[in-house]
């Protein structure tokens, strides 16, 4: 009977000291804080630009005969529309711009002054670039036309050819977005065009004609 007493009471203390302790600890799980995504400059949009470009042009004549190359500055105007998935952007776009390439020289015979002329360059081309957030770095391939214009010169009487001669154009550039929908862009374009034959005070036959343009322009993207 003494062991009944001496139960109860061990009973009762352990009961007293869990009820000191208080109830058993529950684990909770940390709770992580994810951050919003952030916003990322969207290229998807037509846009329209203003710009200013310098060209060089050569134009090789494979018979007898030289003819010189011409360099001059520009005007132009661009339209176009892009469409991104993920970083990567594609579009297409058209081209024009108001060249006046110049350049003279002393033709074979040097009697005669050459002279040659890049005016009026039009194309119409693809674009893909990779987008980085607000700066896209992009290629460009297409088709191009331009006025092409040839003359000799002996001092008295002038043989001047002109031809419409289309080719094609390939380049790169990289283009910045500011706030507001304006942009910042950059081209640097090479051109080459089919040969043209061209009737001077003597033929120039399968002249091919080649340039190379640097172009800055001001973008406006809606």
């Amino acid at each position: 009977m003494k062991s009944f007493p001496l139960a109860i009471g061990a009973l009762a203390l352990s009961a007293s000291v869990a009820f000191a302790a208080g109830p058993a600890p529950v684990a909770v799980e940390p709770q992580v804080y994810t951050p919003p995504p952030i916003a990322r400059h969207n290229w998807t949009g037509g846009y329209v630009g203003l710009g200013l470009n310098y060209g060089r042009s050569s134009h090789a004549v494979p018979g007898p005969g030289t003819l010189p190359n011409a360099n001059g500055f520009g005007a132009g105007a661009l339209a176009g529309y892009n469409w991104q998935n993920g970083d990567l952007v594609f579009g297409a776009e058209l081209v024009g711009d108001v060249t006046r390439l110049t350049g003279s020289a002393d033709c074979t015979n040097p009697a005669f002054t050459c002279t040659s002329r890049v005016n009026n360059v039009i194309s119409g081309r693809l674009r893909a670039g990779a987008a980085m957030d607000n700066t896209l770095l992009f290629a460009t391939a297409g088709l191009a036309s331009a006025s092409i214009r040839h003359s000799t010169d002996d001092g008295v009487t002038t043989w001047t050819d002109t031809n419409r001669t289309n080719g094609v154009v390939i380049g790169v550039g990289i283009e910045h977005a500011f706030a507001g929908g304006w942009n910042l862009r950059g081209d640097l374009e090479h051109y080459r065009f089919r040969r043209q034959d061209f009737a001077l005070d003597t033929p120039y036959d399968n002249v091919r004609a080649k340039m190379n343009l640097v172009r800055i322009s001001a973008v406006w993207r809606f």
